[in-house]
């Protein structure tokens, strides 16, 4: 971002939200409406074409319902949680809708089987290297190779019991858990101390 703020020839407006396409009578693109951040608007008028970048939509679970492949996602409904931001809307995608653009691979979807349960959020999450972790249900059983595909986990973790799992570390394969840092940078020893994002330290399973 830094060498591209040092052109002269670009200008960068953060926190600016587009809301609509502009377009002349014979529907070309010719520029954007966009909010400022103090609620003002305005139109940016492009010279030489449009490009409209501005990511997916895994926030927004009726789009995701709707494009999603129903058959092989079919445990998905509007409580799945995310792990993505609230912004995540798919505003663009809709932007471009009702300029009449096309849209293709809707339904290649990636998902994680990773999160906080009940929020989905990643925080608190430690190392998920398959040759350092096990995958286990409610029941404390194995029903996954944890080297395999997202979607294979993913979809793994849908048919256990409450759609939960459980990941096991040992220091079989790690030091101590005072000595180790989660992904957010924090020491492990205190996340067990407080009960931290579900994390429980003990010697078995049961």
């Amino acid at each position: 971002m830094e060498s591209i703020e040092s052109l002269d020839s670009v200008e960068i407006l953060y926190n600016t939200k587009g809301e609509s396409l502009i377009q002349s009578e014979d529907d070309e693109v010719q520029g954007v409406i966009v909010t400022n951040p103090d609620g003002s608007e305005l139109i940016l008028n492009a010279a030489n074409g449009i490009i409209l970048a501005t990511g997916g939509f895994s926030k927004n679970m009726d789009l995701v319902l709707e494009y999603a492949d129903s058959e092989k996602w079919r445990q998905l409904d509007k409580d799945t949680v995310s792990t993505n931001m609230n912004s995540i809307q798919g505003d663009g995608i809709e932007m471009g809708i009702e300029a009449g653009a096309d849209l293709g691979d809707m339904d290649q979807m990636q998902f994680l089987y990773l999160g906080a349960p009940n929020t989905g959020i990643l925080s608190g999450v430690y190392d998920v290297s398959a040759e350092i972790v096990i995958f286990v249900n409610q029941e404390g059983e194995r029903f996954v190779a944890e080297d395999e595909r997202r979607d294979v986990i993913s979809l793994g973790v849908f048919d256990q019991t409450d759609a939960m799992m459980w990941l096991i570390n040992s220091t079989d394969s790690l030091d101590e858990p005072e000595n180790n840092l989660n992904i957010d940078g924090i020491p492990m020893q205190e996340l067990l101390d407080i009960g931290a994002y579900g994390w429980v330290q003990d010697e078995t399973l049961e």
